[in-house]
């Protein structure tokens, strides 16, 4: 494995693995770039989420994350998705 990937907290590489399983399994059973691109920025952020949480001194992640969810939570109310109008 490389580096980056030994540097992984045990949550993070079990969470890459699967993740990337996953994103094979999508693109041999139904192929989208949209749906590929996604995913794997999903993952990415998933894991270094999950990493930074498990290893620790991330409070620079931790104010992009909570900054992130307070710019989803005002958008939720000033532009609510059109189901719930």
């Amino acid at each position: 494995m490389p580096n980056v990937v030994k540097n992984l907290s045990a949550p993070a590489q079990l969470m890459l693995v699967s993740a990337l399983v996953l994103v094979v399994h999508r693109t041999v059973v139904k192929f989208s770039l949209v749906h590929l691109v996604g995913t794997l920025l999903s993952v990415a952020l998933m894991v270094y989420n999950n990493n930074c949480l498990v290893a620790g001194k991330c409070s620079a992640w931790a104010w992009v994350v909570a900054g992130l969810y307070v710019v989803g939570a005002v958008l939720s109310v000033v532009a609510p998705p059109k189901e719930e109008q």
